[in-house]
């Protein structure tokens, strides 16, 4: 047995136990195994493939599924909480 196959091997176990806990817990996680989908040659960072876009297309695609898109309510960035105490009051 090659040693990138003993990887692949105990990494899907460990995905496949990982999915189990969060699903276990309320989450909705799923795992795709790209091959069985028909994705063939892909790396660790599918994102830097050069078939990106599909695996992106895949991405949203889940994202858009769970409401998670942000298409209705986008982020818009970091809300700042100023405690009026602790803030130096500008002259007036």
């Amino acid at each position: 047995m090659r040693y990138s196959s003993e990887v692949w091997r105990v990494a899907s176990q460990r995905a496949k136990q990982f999915v189990d806990a969060v699903n276990r817990h309320g989450g909705d996680a799923r795992l795709i195994i790209l091959p069985e989908i028909g994705i063939y040659g892909n790396t660790h960072a599918p994102f830097a493939d050069l078939n990106n876009i599909q695996i992106a297309d895949l991405l949203e695609k889940f994202l858009k599924e769970k409401g998670l898109d942000g298409y209705k309510n986008p982020y818009q960035g970091p809300v700042l909480k100023v405690l009026e105490k602790y803030t130096i009051p500008l002259i007036k």
